[in-house]
């Protein structure tokens, strides 16, 4: 597939929602932030909700879908914050974006001329990172192969489930990781009776 087209068009606020769930895309504070096999656990994540294969190329096309949305918004935040009390922006979504509106203005303070790239468009990225040399990509599951093996998958749900516990206050994580073990026992006993 050459270029994957996601439907998200009608639904943005969806898509703005589910991106606020994963602190990892966005959050420098995440300990997840920057961490490659987490980001593409929570975009796939984001393409099974909006009922989308999570491909590479659905990833790809999500990630620019994403990247996008917050180009939008730190172009408005940006024009509200030089014109206060003199602008309001009229974009229906700049309001879904609340949660970045923090990281958003430091990232205009520390970078005040908007014809600079600078690369925050994707993901706010602090500055030890920006000094790595590119590395190799390897799939998720550590295998040197390139085709994806039917365990990758399972561990990228694990971590995205050790992300979303890690996330949650302690009585709420408790309390997911019962439900989870519930429906693992389930099913494990369903599969020893076969």
């Amino acid at each position: 597939m050459n270029s994957a087209k996601i439907k998200i068009e009608k639904s943005p606020s969806v898509l703005i929602g589910l991106l606020k769930e994963h602190q990892c895309l966005w959050d420098p504070s995440n300990p997840y932030f920057n961490n490659k096999a987490m980001e593409r656990n929570a975009l796939e994540h984001i393409l099974i909700v909006i009922n989308s294969p999570s491909t590479q190329d659905y990833v790809k096309e999500l990630k620019k879908k994403i990247s996008g949305l917050k180009s939008k918004y730190k172009t408005e935040l940006r024009t509200v914050t030089k014109h206060p009390g003199g602008y309001e922006s009229t974009w229906p979504h700049y309001n879904s974006f609340e949660f970045l509106k923090e990281i958003t203005l430091k990232l205009i303070q520390e970078h005040p001329d908007p014809d600079i790239n600078t690369g925050e468009d994707e993901c706010p990225s602090p500055g030890p990172y920006l000094d790595e040399t590119p590395k190799k990509k390897m799939p998720l599951d550590g295998s040197l192969s390139t085709s994806p093996s039917p365990s990758s998958r399972w561990m990228r749900l694990g971590n995205f489930v050790v992300e979303t516990l890690d996330s949650l206050e302690p009585d709420a994580a408790a309390e997911a990781a019962s439900k989870i073990s519930e429906i693992a026992t389930k099913y494990t006993a369903k599969a020893k009776k076969v």
